[in-house]
């Protein structure tokens, strides 16, 4: 898996052309405005059942033959991402003239990074959804031996909730990520009516980067034998995937059940990284490195920069000598040109 947690970009997403209430079955005037804890649960409402009804009526999955269903089914995921999001909505409805710097929910004042912008809101299903999944895994922090790293005061986290494996120094992250690509990819025609509209997501994340090269050329020039190094394609940071999903159930079984504790195991026994090394390998991953090795190669690649910046003096008790070599160079020369 490529990364944890996705950020939205507002400006990015919304397309002003694209009627999004429609694509849910729904008006504007239909869905309440989140100023107040109450108009928030029924938009949320509103907007989660709107996404069930309209998602069984276009899964690719359950209508085969319709041309364009799986488009719409990824549409009909990016306008509940877009409604449910007070910021997004917000910019959406006043097409995209409102570019507030903050925003008061519940009172509190939410400062806006446009070119960061989360997905937190309180009261919406994900957020629901991710605080359930956090509670049950602090009931067994101390089974699991691992230490609360998420703050629920915390304006904005991204759908994000964090937890530390103090004894093996890696973190482990329950998400919520909002991506029509993954849900499309997660969700059966089966499944759909209880399908949520993002994936969650239970992960190590690792600073490992995937190196992709080309083979090696060899080039035989007379009698010397000359190698190219294989081009390095593309690199790509990986985390170890624990569980990925858009059913609560299964999200639930997996965080109160052995998934956690397994992956636990595997993870303080060393099975789950040589399992990873071995999937780097059939992933066509060359030299993939732990964080320590990289910082190894970044500081010996310094050092060789250094070296080849630094000027480098030899002492030579003749150096100035040039000078009069020059000038014995142009008498002969011109001795020459008389001749």
């Amino acid at each position: 898996m490529a990364s944890t947690t996705k950020r939205m970009d507002a400006k990015k997403l919304v397309d002003f052309e694209i009627d999004y209430y429609g694509v849910l079955g729904l008006t504007r005037e239909g869905v309440p405005a989140d100023s107040n804890p109450k108009d928030r649960r029924i938009a949320a409402e509103i907007l989660d059942s709107a996404f069930n009804a309209s998602a069984r009526r276009c899964h690719p999955d359950l209508h085969r033959d319709v041309p364009g269903a799986e488009d719409m089914f990824k549409l009909v995921v990016r306008a509940h991402t877009i409604l449910s999001d007070p910021i997004a909505r917000r910019y959406y409805d006043s097409g995209g003239t409102d570019q507030s710097r903050s925003i008061e929910i519940d009172g509190k004042r939410y400062e806006i990074d446009w070119d960061d912008l989360g997905f937190y809101r309180p009261g919406t299903t994900a957020d629901t959804v991710g605080h359930g999944l956090f509670c049950k895994l602090n009931e067994r922090k101390k089974e699991l031996n691992i230490v609360p790293a998420f703050f629920p005061e915390l304006p904005q986290h991204n759908y994000e909730w964090d937890f530390m494996v103090p004894d093996m120094g890696v973190k482990l992250s329950v998400s919520l990520v909002p991506d029509e690509e993954d849900v499309r990819r997660l969700t059966s025609g089966s499944d759909v009516g209880r399908s949520l509209p993002f994936k969650i997501y239970v992960c190590f994340p690792r600073a490992c980067p995937y190196f992709f090269k080309d083979d090696e050329e060899v080039h035989q020039v007379g009698d010397r034998t000359i190698v190219l190094p294989g081009r390095l394609k593309r690199t790509m940071y990986v985390d170890y995937d624990l569980l990925e999903t858009t059913l609560l159930d299964t999200a639930h079984e997996f965080v109160t059940g052995d998934g956690v504790a397994n992956a636990l195991t595997k993870l303080r026994d060393g099975s789950l990284q040589a399992e990873q090394r071995q999937k780097d390998q059939q992933a066509g991953a060359l030299n993939w490195l732990d964080t320590q090795a990289l910082k190894a190669v970044e500081t010996e690649r310094l050092r060789e920069i250094i070296r080849r910046k630094t000027p480098r003096q030899k002492y030579d008790p003749h150096a100035a000598d040039f000078l009069g070599r020059i000038a014995d160079t142009q008498v002969a020369r011109q001795s020459k040109d008389k001749k």
